[in-house]
């Protein structure tokens, strides 16, 4: 039922990590505030594909 949940977690893990890349590169030069919002639109793309994964 679904993804198996290890393969989920990498795949999770991908996305936060390209997420964090591309926000990165919209951003430019960050700064304290423009990272901390980078990493926690990561995770929340992250966790949000690991879900979608998790209950296929």
């Amino acid at each position: 039922v679904g993804a198996r949940p290890h393969v989920a977690k990498i795949v999770g893990f991908i996305v936060g990590l390209v997420v964090f890349s591309v926000w990165m590169n919209i951003v430019g030069n960050p700064h304290v505030v423009e990272t901390v919002l980078g990493v926690g639109i990561s995770i929340f793309a992250g966790a949000w594909v690991w879900r979608w994964l998790v209950r296929r």
